[in-house]
């Protein structure tokens, strides 16, 4: 086609499609010819009538019985199945209520079957009409939007009543510490030491820092693990024997799972018959588990420590033979629970096919029902998917997976805490969020506070425009005044400190001596009182890409790689 005849030809198609948008769409009488027609027409040289019109595959349009409906914003309109045919229509937006049909008109959707699509179709407008509906649908735009920025108001007051300082000489300053870490005391001196898995593009070992209650750390280099397929991910340390020694928990990022029983102080063996864990070289079928999130806890009240983990995400496939032939499956999705017969067997508890769709890196723990049973929450990185609350049966160890009406629309959940908030008896969820809500990106935390009566009111802490995300949350005491605390990081590794009033409200801590390491991301925050002074201080892990190019996008990226810190709470001297 000619330059510019083809230039012509696409400013016609654009100029039809955005007044399609605006509920235009062309006569259809017989006998004349469509405006697409016409233009099509004095495009090619052909006779309009020769020229096939897109719509005609949809008959009248106009209700057979003469009726038209009446919206909301004022505007007539009848209901017209087309069938569906493929290649014929495209979905435009995320939520599917619009589709571009042969590349010329654009049609909300009422609803869909599984041979139909349902058009809401206009009644033809005059211009003045159209200008006139037009302002009437801005005006209703504007007025949702601002109704909708109203929920993302910040409830969180302004405090500046702590002080944190670093308490981590020792720990590695650089390597990329993702995605989880515990901490307790693993070699028996009664000081709290810091467990990590193997750092992404590091050695791939598991790491145990050793503290000694006063901000020193080493490496535990005399410890010995066996020979397993060791990765980066999360870790967790409980008694998984009960013989009084710590022992290790991880979940390797497309690996699996793997328990170590420490035997002796420094000495670790494997102990984990039952559990998913793919071994190079030994055949995979990529239908295995595998995680990067984990908790420790009694999930079946049987007096041993289970654990529950989070699925995360699609996989790369492979074959019997080992291979990888980088097709992504699906089966790393959901909630699962590994009980523990305290002999070095498992018996993984799954959902099967209900867990399909949900996955992410962070869990929390609590009775979020107030029947007495645990129950978990998890994280969701799939957009709208909020069915992340799972109550345990109680006497069993199933669980129902649930959403809540109070968690964002058109989000991302990022991370996840819990705890009793308002000091009713009750844990409550804390979720941070990335919404995509009337398409605008925000980045925020919600707190959802329970009642007795098993309703739930939100209190938002805090809302910003963009996607910096929330990656990072837990809960604690930083000020020993006996209520719960909030400490979330983000993905640039900024740390945000709410302190809790005891009744569901908070304070948003200034805490600017907190120097995380710029650009890189928070991948995990713990509260735990290190210094045994009764008030929790903040351990985290952060990690990211560097960069040596000298451009503006690049100019916060993490060059270090990351690091793993502690910065130690204590009251702020008023002068």
């Amino acid at each position: 086609m000619d330059p510019h005849k083809r230039s012509r030809f696409w400013h016609f198609t654009i100029g039809v499609c955005m007044l399609a948008v605006f509920g235009w769409t062309p006569p259809a009488a017989s006998g004349e010819a469509t405006s697409a027609q016409e233009g099509f027409a004095r495009e090619y040289g052909a006779p309009a009538e020769d020229v096939p019109d897109p719509l005609d595959d949809l008959g009248s349009l106009a209700p057979e019985d003469g009726k038209w409906l009446k919206g909301e914003d004022g505007r007539e309109y009848f209901v017209k199945k087309l069938r569906k045919e493929k290649g014929a229509y495209q979905w435009i937006d995320a939520e599917h209520t619009k589709i571009r049909y042969k590349r010329w008109y654009t049609f909300t959707v009422l609803k869909a079957d599984s041979e139909y699509l349902y058009l809401k179709l206009y009644r033809p407008a005059s211009s003045p009409d159209l200008v006139a509906a037009r302002k009437e649908t801005e005006a209703r735009e504007k007025k949702e939007l601002r109704a909708i920025a109203a929920t993302y108001r910040p409830h969180a007051g302004r405090s500046d009543s702590l002080t944190f300082s670093p308490f981590d000489r020792g720990l590695p300053k650089r390597g990329m510490w993702r995605n989880g870490l515990d901490v307790a005391d693993v070699n028996g001196d009664g000081h709290l030491d810091v467990v990590h898995g193997p750092a992404r593009k590091g050695a791939l070992i598991p790491r145990i820092f050793l503290g000694d209650g006063k901000g020193q750390w080493r490496q535990w280099s005399e410890a010995r693990y066996p020979q397993a397929p060791y990765e980066y991910g999360d870790a967790a340390a409980g008694d998984f024997n009960g013989d009084g020694l710590m022992d290790l928990a991880f979940g390797f990022h497309l690996k699996g799972l793997l328990v170590l029983i420490q035997e002796s102080p420094g000495q670790f063996r494997r102990w984990s018959e039952g559990l998913d864990l793919q071994i190079p070289g030994q055949g995979d079928d990529a239908s295995g588990f595998s995680t990067r999130e984990i908790e420790v806890a009694d999930w079946n009240s049987d007096g041993k420590l289970d654990i529950i983990a989070l699925g995360e995400g699609p996989r790369p496939g492979g074959t019997t033979d080992g291979k990888r032939r980088g097709i992504l499956t699906s089966f790393a999705h959901g909630g699962v629970v590994y009980e523990n017969h305290g002999d070095g067997t498992w018996t993984r508890i799954d959902k099967g096919l209900e867990h399909q769709g949900i996955f992410g890196d962070s869990l929390a723990l609590g009775d979020f029902d107030g029947n007495g049973r645990l129950d978990f929450l998890t994280s969701s990185n799939v957009l709208n998917r909020s069915d992340v609350l799972n109550l345990g049966h109680v006497g069993s160890s199933e669980w129902d997976r649930l959403g809540n009406d109070l968690f964002r629309p058109m989000a991302l959940i990022q991370s996840v805490a819990s705890g009793d908030f308002n000091g009713d008896g009750r844990d409550d969820m804390a979720l941070a969020f990335a919404s995509w809500e009337k398409k605008i990106w925000r980045t925020g935390l919600d707190v959802l506070l329970s009642d007795p009566e098993g309703s739930w009111t939100r209190s938002t802490l805090s809302a910003e425009e963009g996607r910096r995300s929330l990656w990072a949350l837990d809960s604690g005491d930083l000020n020993a005044d006996g209520d719960l605390d909030l400490v979330a990081s983000t993905g640039d590794g900024e740390v945000w400190v709410f302190l809790g009033d005891g009744e569901g409200g908070f304070d948003r801590e200034a805490s600017p001596e907190i120097a995380s390491p710029r650009g890189c991301r928070g991948y995990d925050i713990l509260l735990v009182d290190v210094d045994k002074d009764g008030r929790d201080d903040i351990v985290a892990s952060f990690a990211g890409e560097g960069s040596a190019l000298p451009l503006a996008e690049f100019a916060v990226s993490c060059r270090s790689g990351g690091q793993i810190a502690v910065w130690r709470s204590s009251p702020r001297e008023v002068p």
